[in-house]
């Protein structure tokens, strides 16, 4: 009886050793593997795209810049098209304007980053020559003169991503070429995977 009765008093704390060796086969696969993914660190896209379109002064007058960019670990490959408009009282303003595929190299922080990109373009230029026609001391009709080449875009940005959809940026960029060369800043906008 003394024997049952001690076996019969070691059941509970039998019990409790068991359940504190195998309480971690208890807990469900599916909780177990939810924490491990919470741990391991989410590896970022290799590639990201974004948009950027800018104002500012340039050579002459009035400059713009707008670009689609592809980021990969590789580079930098934009696809912009820029320009800069010679605000005139009294005659048409004169324009040059640019299509560009530049390449660039970029450095970045988690919040911030810079690039310095170059490549070929597709320049117009656009001028008034001389007044056709004029009523009273206005002139109404004005010989246009147009005129296109190749040339050399060149580009450096410098850009603030508070968000990883959106940041601001500084834009110097110009344009190398035999008909008018030209360049300015632009304070930009940047949407899309800014970082």
């Amino acid at each position: 009886r003394r024997q049952r009765q001690m076996c019969i008093r070691d059941r509970p704390h039998t019990l409790r050793k068991a359940l504190l060796v195998s309480w971690p086969l208890l807990i469900p696969p599916a909780f177990t593997a939810s924490a491990q993914d919470t741990d391991t660190p989410v590896p970022e896209s290799p590639t990201r795209y974004s948009l950027s379109l800018g104002l500012g002064p340039a050579s002459g007058g009035l400059g713009w810049l707008g670009d689609a960019t592809i980021h990969h670990s590789g580079g930098e490959f934009i696809l912009r098209a820029a320009g800069s408009t010679d605000t005139q009282m009294f005659k048409p303003n004169d324009s040059v304007s640019d299509v560009g595929f530049l390449f660039g190299l970029a450095r970045k922080n988690p919040k911030a980053w810079v690039r310095v990109a170059a490549g070929p373009s597709f320049v117009r230029e656009k001028r008034a020559m001389r007044c056709l026609a004029s009523s009273w001391f206005f002139c109404t009709e004005w010989d246009m003169e147009s005129s296109s080449t190749l040339g050399l875009a060149t580009q450096a940005d410098a850009v603030w991503a508070p968000w990883s959809w959106a940041g601001f940026g500084v834009t110097l960029f110009g344009d190398v070429n035999s008909s008018r060369s030209f360049g300015g800043v632009t304070f930009s906008l940047f949407l899309g995977g800014v970082r």
